[in-house]
């Protein structure tokens, strides 16, 4: 698509209408993007039931866009956007329930809704034991769970798996959590896994090189619980690091 030069910035009648023009042809394009999910939707059915959430694929559409992001908007207005389109196309793809704990700053609830966006409903969990019964028993139901917590050195991995870490754009000092969903995460090249001993929980960078099942084979004192893809702001560390 051709984008011409704008107006003068004196000329603020101009800017508007090149304002609005711009604008209708986001909003053609939003609606051509919601039809092709609405493609994607009607192709998948027919295939077994189970949830149609591919934390990889969200990965890789934000990493591509955030490489050629340019301008003085800063990166995570993109992902913000992003996340809303991507949450949206996966409600009408198919079931999806979200579960989080009611905790008393809400800061997790909050983390889930900032993730799958305004469109997709949040319920209000228990004890995070009884949030991943739920997964466990319901392939369309993700748990958004704290990343501290007794419930790491309980959780049993297997059918369920951490697949992804929230928020996705990048190291803070706020709150962290980790989503867990029935399915095993698919690595993106650049991804951090999430180990227990019986004495910690800690992480690691995993490469482009890493034997995914032999991680998965329970040995030399280490669990394999999850993993994460590298944030988009990734701090320069090879080191493992504790978190509880």
């Amino acid at each position: 698509m051709t984008v011409s030069s704008p107006p003068q910035p004196n000329d603020l009648t101009r800017l508007r209408e090149a304002i609005d023009q711009v604008d209708n042809q986001l909003a053609d394009l939003l609606l051509q993007r919601f039809a092709m999910g609405a493609a994607v939707a009607q192709a998948k059915r027919g295939q077994a039931a189970g949830l149609n959430m591919r934390p990889e694929r969200e990965v890789e559409i934000l990493r591509r866009l955030a490489a050629r992001w340019q301008g003085p908007a800063p990166v995570g207005v993109m992902a913000v956007i992003w996340r809303q389109i991507i949450s949206a196309v996966l409600q009408m793809q198919g079931p999806l329930r979200v579960v989080a704990p009611v905790l008393d700053d809400g800061a997790v609830a909050v983390l889930a809704r900032e993730h799958f966006g305004l469109t997709v409903p949040i319920e209000a969990g228990g004890a995070p034991e009884a949030i991943l019964a739920q997964v466990e028993a319901d392939p369309t139901c993700v748990a958004v769970l704290p990343c501290e917590g007794d419930w790491l050195f309980r959780f049993q991995p297997g059918p369920c798996e951490i697949v992804a870490r929230l928020p996705f754009l990048g190291e803070g000092p706020g709150a962290k959590a980790y989503l867990v969903a029935q399915q095993a995460y698919q690595p993106t090249g650049a991804d951090t896994g999430i180990f227990r001993t019986p004495e910690r929980i800690f992480t690691r960078p995993l490469g482009p090189a890493t034997d995914w099942a032999a991680l998965r084979a329970k040995g030399a004192g280490e669990t394999f619980l999850g993993a994460f893809a590298q944030p988009l702001y990734q701090s320069a560390t090879g080191a493992a690091i504790s978190i509880v």
